[in-house]
């Protein structure tokens, strides 16, 4: 979807459900420049196909609370592995590569105003660990955040994932829903709904209808 002007001919919201058919097909989507370069380390040394999913945009880095970089320093990528960026009891949402910052600072928002939401990242949305499907499934509700169709993404993913573990939580996908316009990613994510303020706004009614 971050292909700003080239509009939708250019947009491949469905990568994921493409590429998942191929066996042996590893899918990365990092949240940021800090896990790409983590991401296509791993690529480089590990063998076998590897697609690693990036937008046309400069992306913010993310921070933990402390205002650090999350993935910096100490970070270290492992596939299928739920990348925790925020803790919470209240619900979760569980972003997917660019959106990821936009779905943080909504997360930071919603957290202001005191509703405890955690704020997790899926780099490998095919490959999810089964521990961190059991930790999602304790959770009131998940959230899916991600610039791909809700049809066959993250959401669709994640979904699978808990049913096959025998368990089933309220779900939420926020997510490409009709090809989008032609214009600036700012604004073309706006219009897909996938700015922080309609994130935010989203979140923050699923959490109002669960209490």
């Amino acid at each position: 979807l971050d292909v700003g002007e080239d509009g939708k001919t250019h947009q491949c919201i469905d990568y994921v459900g493409l590429l998942r058919n191929i066996f042996g097909m590893r899918i990365f989507v990092p949240a940021d420049p800090n896990q790409t370069d983590r991401i296509v380390r791993h690529a480089l040394t590990t063998s076998g196909m590897a697609f690693i999913g990036m937008g046309r945009s400069k992306l913010n880095t993310i921070t933990d609370e402390a205002g650090a970089p999350f993935f910096g320093g100490e970070y270290t990528f492992t596939p299928g592995r739920l990348d925790l960026i925020r803790t919470g009891t209240a619900g979760m949402v569980v972003a997917m590569g660019t959106p990821t910052g936009q779905a943080l600072d909504a997360v930071d928002s919603l957290r202001g105003e005191g509703l405890d939401i955690g704020l997790a990242h899926a780099a490998t949305p095919t490959d999810l660990d089964a521990s961190c499907i059991a930790s999602l499934a304790q959770q009131p509700f998940v959230v899916t955040v991600e610039d791909h169709s809700v049809r066959t993404g993250l959401g669709n993913c994640i979904a699978e994932a808990l049913f096959g573990a025998g368990t089933a939580i309220p779900q939420l996908r926020i997510g490409v829903e009709q090809y989008a316009p032609s214009g600036p990613s700012v604004e073309v994510y706006r219009h897909c709904g996938l700015d922080s303020e309609s994130i935010r706004e989203r979140v923050q009614a699923f959490a109002l209808e669960r209490q």
